[in-house]
């Protein structure tokens, strides 16, 4: 006996813990899963790249001048993708499932 989820090949995934449970292909999944693995690898670079920069930044008169800025723009930068990562699914598919409804 076959569940419905292998029956139409489908997944249910849950991202983080509180964001709701969406069915998606196996090909949403993996494009999903690099997605979340860019942020992970853009997320480890803004850590190391933003403790060089203050340590520069520091160093050239013993105290933080310029070095937040980087922060701040490369912050907005990451939590745009976050967002679009952990967000934009869910919105997508609502928006598209609206004007779908819409027409009938």
């Amino acid at each position: 006996s076959t569940s419905y989820l292998e029956e139409n090949y489908m997944y249910t995934i849950m991202v983080l813990g509180y964001i709701p449970i969406m069915s998606i292909t196996p090909e949403q999944a993996r494009k999903q899963a690099k997605r979340i693995f860019g942020l992970y690898i853009t997320l480890f670079w803004f850590v190391i790249v933003n403790i060089l920069v203050y340590i520069l930044d520091y160093r050239d008169n013993n105290r933080i001048d310029w070095a937040y800025w980087v922060t701040f723009g490369w912050g907005i930068g990451l939590a745009s993708q976050a967002f679009s990562i952990y967000f934009g699914i869910g919105f997508v598919e609502k928006i598209t499932e609206d004007i779908l409804n819409k027409d009938k």
